[in-house]
């Protein structure tokens, strides 16, 4: 989830950070806003640009190793788990005091992505950005590998198989379709993740949520789980925003499967059932009610007020006619 973060002037006038292309520039002002309260996040390309570039043809990955091999950044490996580190992040931003502590390893407990710690380069550039002159830049020439072979659009040599658009017809995607019944309802589970958001939002996904949805099978998010929220958003007549934002929701609570999603929806619609208290049933909402609303109720309970059937006349209030007889007395005089 994004968050608000801080940017200098001095930014727009670092020498070191100009010699990298504009949308670099860009990706590492996004980095920031990625990253948790003490500056670090995973490293995933394709997560990485469905987040800050979902309109443009980004080469995400190879920014990335432009900004590592300059010092702004540092990527690196803990258990077979990629992770980005932004040095000096927390001296000169002001993280909100409800972010939630960092769970991310430490730099110092893995190996950086171009080698060992002992593998050093040349010393970071000095600057106005709040980056570590303390660290040095670990550049390689080695080739950074990533989850996606590429990001670029241009050429469907450089997609993986997986995100090409499939062109069988509907009868051969039936075969590939296996319908589960997950909280009473039948779920409609496809082996192609794009076939699956065909069937429950009527068209083909763009490439940036195709590489996108492909990026949470990576992350361990099960076919099933994602046939869940898409249906879950469909049968609320909403679009894939609002799977997206159900589906990190969940994620961020653990789940990954359909049987999952569906166990903590229950727990929390029962949660709201609770907090809904009829008024009838307790005085004190009735206490809250505004003054004006109470002297009202007290007055009908006391019978104050009359049915429209048996209205009141003139003349069954003596101090009304009394008044009346006056003005006519005070006419009659004065003429």
């Amino acid at each position: 989830m994004a968050r608000a973060r801080n940017i200098k002037p001095g930014f727009f006038k670092n020498e070191d950070l100009s010699d990298l292309n504009p949308y670099a520039r860009l990706l590492f002002i996004g980095l920031w806003c990625l990253a948790d309260r003490e500056g670090f996040l995973e490293d995933r390309p394709k997560r990485i640009k469905g987040e800050l570039f979902p309109y443009e043809n980004v080469e995400v990955d190879q920014c990335l190793k432009d900004l590592h091999d300059a010092g702004f950044i540092l990527r690196y490996e803990v258990d077979g788990e990629r992770f980005i580190s932004i040095p000096k992040f927390k001296d000169h931003q002001n993280p909100h005091h409800r972010e939630a502590t960092s769970k991310i390893p430490k730099p110092e407990q893995g190996k950086y992505k171009h080698g060992t710690v002992t593998d050093l380069g040349k010393a970071q550039p000095q600057n106005s950005l709040g980056l570590s002159s303390e660290i040095p830049c670990l550049g390689s020439d080695e080739p950074t590998k990533s989850r996606a072979d590429s990001l670029i659009p241009d050429s469907l040599k450089l997609i993986p198989d997986s995100l090409i658009p499939d062109t069988t017809t509907t009868d051969s995607k039936e075969q590939h379709k296996s319908v589960v019944v997950v909280g009473g309802r039948d779920l409609q589970v496809f082996n192609s993740v794009i076939d699956q958001y065909k069937h429950y939002f009527n068209f083909d996904p763009n490439p940036t949520i195709m590489q996108l949805l492909h990026s949470y099978l990576d992350d361990g998010v099960q076919l099933d789980l994602l046939a869940w929220v898409m249906r879950y958003a469909a049968e609320k007549g909403k679009a894939w925003d609002y799977a997206k934002g159900t589906l990190e929701k969940m994620f961020v609570q653990g789940v990954r499967t359909a049987e999952q999603a569906e166990k903590v929806n229950q727990e929390f619609q029962q949660q709201q059932s609770h907090k809904v208290v009829p008024i009838r049933d307790s005085k004190l909402r009735v206490d809250s009610l505004p003054a004006s609303v109470q002297w009202q109720m007290e007055q009908e309970r006391a019978g104050a007020f009359q049915s429209r059937e048996s209205p009141r006349l003139l003349r069954d209030d003596p101090e009304l006619m009394g008044m009346l007889d006056r003005m006519r007395r005070s006419r009659t005089t004065g003429s």
